[in-house]
């Protein structure tokens, strides 16, 4: 491969699929590819390398998301790899703040069922003066 990326034709040969399912990632964001000037006109330049957002991976197949894996090559399946890596951790830490959110909101309705029930039992300053 060349600087500047592979063309359509090498690009679907490298990930093992037809020119219209390339055609088909770049249209909804799954493969980076930019347009250049070529030799009969504008043509697509396509950035294998690149990470793969995890948004495009869940958008890649909503219904069936175990087929993500189908026909993919070692440098994707390796982003994928990485990608669930990186949700895993994010899921690990967003689990810890829900926990932390959870014992907070826990502490403060026994704080607030104290308050409660002391109201009734204890008179205002002021009415323990004049009252």
């Amino acid at each position: 491969m060349s600087d500047d990326g592979y063309n359509i034709n090498e690009a679907a040969e490298k990930l093992n699929c037809s020119v219209r399912t390339v055609r088909r990632r770049i249209k909804d964001g799954t493969l980076r590819a930019t347009k250049v000037e070529g030799r009969f006109g504008d043509e697509y330049r396509i950035y294998l390398n690149e990470p793969i957002s995890a948004t495009a991976i869940v958008n890649e197949n909503p219904e069936n998301p175990e087929n993500i894996i189908v026909g993919k090559s070692r440098a994707e399946l390796q982003q994928l790899l990485k990608v669930i890596s990186d949700l895993s951790q994010q899921n690990v830490e967003l689990a810890k703040r829900l926990g932390a959110a959870e014992a907070k909101a826990q502490m403060l309705t026994e704080k607030l069922q104290l308050l409660d029930t002391s109201k009734g039992k204890r008179k205002g300053f002021w009415s323990r003066i004049f009252g």
